[in-house]
């Protein structure tokens, strides 16, 4: 029998929504999970968002129905369209208004396909929130990042990364997992206790009440705008159940997200604790660093020259906009400037085109820097290429 009765020509909001209610969340996102292969992240990503928005997430006790790949494919397809469409006569359909959000993040989910890499997010953190800002005390440096991080939240940076490092692998591994599961990961490793993970589980995580709740907040135009996963990619698709027990599940039709956010969610902690005074300070003080001790390892047989040393070597006059770094190899030189321009916390939670505008025009302003030095450096002493 086909469940699916209602038109699909139409990507109306309460066909959507009819269709969805059919089904229990967690069924859902299992079946994402276990149909991943034949399916794109931006599928994935739209159908996890409708899926948390209409299906009904069900008592804990409930097994997981589960539902045959043409069920699935049918509310992939209905999901996707119904994201992308941009027919203005429909007034109950997702719209133009959105037009600006979805293409943003179609472009950002788009990207984890082929440059979001588990081990190099969770190393990259590690470097840039707690290494690096521990090999820097001491000199009278004006933060110290995992100190104050530990003592606002009650667990240390290396602590959060190792609990998401552990749930990436389990949804890797097995589409779902339940919290006890650190328990087991303890015997082959040192993980934190029950009480520390749960409390890492909860800012990573997003029940389906808690996405409603957050969207109630935005107008009926701006809704669909707030996207879960980018910044909660662990979905905890039920009911019923404390908070605080044990036993609990949780889902990821996109693990790689999980490994997004272990890096992505310590910079914005900082950003909205400290403001513009952490982006000054991670700049300079961290970020150059971090970019520093990948050019020493990548660029071997290479001179690698800072900013001092280029000033001082090719006596730069006043006035032509220095970079941070210049690789030189025979008579050819690479151009390195360091910005960094993460995507503020308003781009993940409801499409603010105003702070995209603002990282878009960060990085302009490192191109321009980049472009004048390169035209300077042509004329007078190198054939250089230039990388941001």
């Amino acid at each position: 029998m086909n469940i699916f009765n209602i038109n699909f020509n139409k990507y109306r909001k309460s066909n959507v929504r009819a269709a969805f209610r059919k089904f229990r969340l967690e069924s859902i996102l299992w079946g994402l999970w276990q149909f991943r292969g034949k399916l794109d992240y931006i599928q994935k990503a739209y159908t996890t968002t409708i899926a948390i928005e209409f299906s009904e997430p069900g008592p804990y006790d409930d097994r997981i129905e589960h539902l045959p790949e043409p069920f699935i494919m049918e509310l992939v397809h209905l999901a996707t369209n119904f994201c992308l469409e941009h027919d203005k006569t429909d007034p109950e359909t997702l719209r133009q208004n959105n037009k600006i959000f979805y293409s943003i993040f179609n472009l950002i989910a788009n990207q984890f396909s082929f440059s979001s890499s588990y081990s190099s997010d969770f190393a990259r953190s590690l470097l840039l929130f707690d290494i690096i800002p521990k090999e820097i005390q001491g000199n009278g440096v004006e933060y110290n990042l995992p100190e104050v991080f530990e003592k606002d939240n009650g667990y240390s940076i290396e602590e959060y990364l190792q609990v998401c490092f552990i749930a990436y692998a389990a949804i890797e591994a097995n589409g779902k997992f339940t919290d006890d599961y650190f328990e087991k990961a303890a015997t082959v490793m040192n993980s934190p206790k029950f009480e520390t993970v749960n409390k890492i589980l909860l800012k990573i995580a997003v029940s389906a009440r808690h996405y409603r709740r957050e969207r109630k907040k935005l107008n009926s135009s701006e809704s669909f705008k707030l996207q879960p996963i980018l910044m909660y990619p662990l979905i905890r698709p039920w009911s019923d159940i404390p908070i605080k027990a044990k036993g609990k599940r949780y889902l990821s039709p996109l693990p790689n997200l999980i490994a997004h956010k272990a890096n992505i969610g310590i910079y914005h902690y900082f950003l909205t604790k400290l403001k513009t005074k952490f982006t000054t300070f991670f700049g300079k003080q961290i970020f150059e660093r971090y970019v520093e001790k990948t050019l020493i390892h990548c660029c071997l047989n290479s001179q690698l020259k800072n900013e001092n040393v280029i000033k001082s070597d090719y006596k730069i006059p006043n006035g032509v906009k220095m970079p941070d770094f210049l690789v030189i190899h025979g008579d050819k030189g690479i151009i390195v400037e360091c910005k960094a321009a993460a995507l503020p916390l308003k781009v993940y939670t409801t499409g603010n085109k105003e702070d995209y505008a603002s990282t878009v025009k960060k990085i302009y302003t490192g191109i321009s820097q980049v472009s004048s030095f390169k035209e300077y450096a042509s004329q007078n002493f190198y054939t250089v290429l230039a990388i941001g």
